[in-house]
């Protein structure tokens, strides 16, 4: 562990008796979080559940469910918002914020 691991720690277990949590986002301090959200938002109510799980934080502070991970069957390029992706088409960036206009007013 690293310096700034150790003084981590040292604020968890500071931070123990005053019953705080701690979210910790770097990727290698993951296992001193106490949240499955580096920021903690998990912990506020379920209106806050829309948060993206499935990253390191996640996998590192608890148990998932594998079958559940969503990830693309093909290219990002045509199952994300295909209708709207950049072409040859557009010559300048106001074409295609024109065109994007258009599409989303009509």
């Amino acid at each position: 562990m690293n310096c700034k691991g150790a003084i981590l720690l040292l604020d968890k277990l500071w931070i123990i008796d005053y019953n705080i949590t701690m979210g910790v986002g770097d990727n290698d301090l993951h296992k001193l979080t106490d949240t499955r959200c580096c920021c903690g938002i998990d912990t506020i109510n379920e209106n806050f559940n829309n948060w993206m799980k499935y990253n390191e934080t996640y996998f590192v502070t608890g148990n998932y469910y594998k079958d559940g991970i969503w990830y693309p069957k093909s290219n990002c390029r045509n199952c994300l918002n295909s209708n709207m992706r950049v072409s040859d088409k557009f010559k300048t960036v106001k074409d295609y914020v024109d065109y994007y206009m258009q599409k989303i007013n009509t």
